[in-house]
C-alpha cells in the first residue's frame, strides 16, 4: 500500500511540475513573440498560446487529482489520457503536433534523411499548421510511454482492491 501511495505521489509531483514549468515557458514565448511579431499575428499566437496553456493546465489537474484519496480513480485516468497525448509527436508536410509536461526522452526517426534521432529535455510544446517546413519526423516519447504502462498498473491494483474490498463486506453479515 505505501508503495501505491509513493508512485501516486510522483506521479502527481510529476505531473505538477510538468505543467507549472511548461506554463511558465509558454508565457516566455508568448511574451517574446508578441513583442516580436506583427500585430495582425497576435490573435494567432494568443490562440496557440491558450491552447499550450490548457494542456499544461490540464497536467496540473490531473496530477492535483492524484493527491486527493477520493478522486485517485479518476486522477489516474485522467493521467493515462495526459500522458498518451505525450507519446507520439510528428512534424510531417507542414503539420506538427508535440506536447511534453515534464521529462522526455524520445526515439525518432528522419523521414526525409532516414536517420534515427534521440531527444531529450523539459516541457515542451509546438504546433504548426502548412508551415513550409521540410522536416518529417515522427518520435516515440520513452518516458511518457513507461508512465502509461505504470499507470494501467496502477489502475489495474486499485480495480482489484476495491473488488476485493466490496467482496470483504458482502461477505459480513
Amino acid at each position: 500500500m505505501k508503495n501505491r501511495n509513493l508512485q501516486l505521489k510522483l506521479l502527481s509531483f510529476y505531473q505538477i511540475f510538468g505543467g507549472v514549468l511548461g506554463c511558465g515557458i509558454s508565457l516566455w514565448v508568448f511574451i517574446s513573440l508578441i513583442s516580436i511579431q506583427r500585430k495582425e499575428d497576435i490573435l494567432f499566437y494568443t490562440v496557440l498560446s491558450l491552447c499550450s496553456f490548457s494542456l499544461y493546465i490540464y497536467s496540473i489537474f490531473c496530477g492535483s487529482l492524484l493527491l486527493r484519496k477520493s478522486s485517485r480513480i479518476k486522477g489516474l485516468h485522467f493521467s493515462l489520457v495526459n500522458q498518451l497525448m505525450q507519446v507520439v509527436s510528428f512534424s510531417i508536410f507542414g503539420f506538427a503536433f508535440k506536447y511534453i509536461s515534464g521529462l522526455y526522452t524520445s526515439i525518432g526517426f528522419d523521414l526525409v534523411k532516414n536517420t534515427l534521432l534521440f531527444k531529450w529535455g523539459l516541457s515542451t510544446w509546438e504546433i504548426l499548421f502548412n508551415s513550409n517546413s521540410v522536416i518529417s519526423e515522427i518520435h516515440i516519447n520513452i518516458f511518457s510511454l513507461l508512465l502509461v504502462f505504470l499507470i494501467d498498473r496502477l489502475l489495474r491494483i486499485f480495480a482489484l482492491s476495491d473488488i476485493e474490498e466490496y467482496k470483504i463486506e458482502g461477505a459480513q453479515p
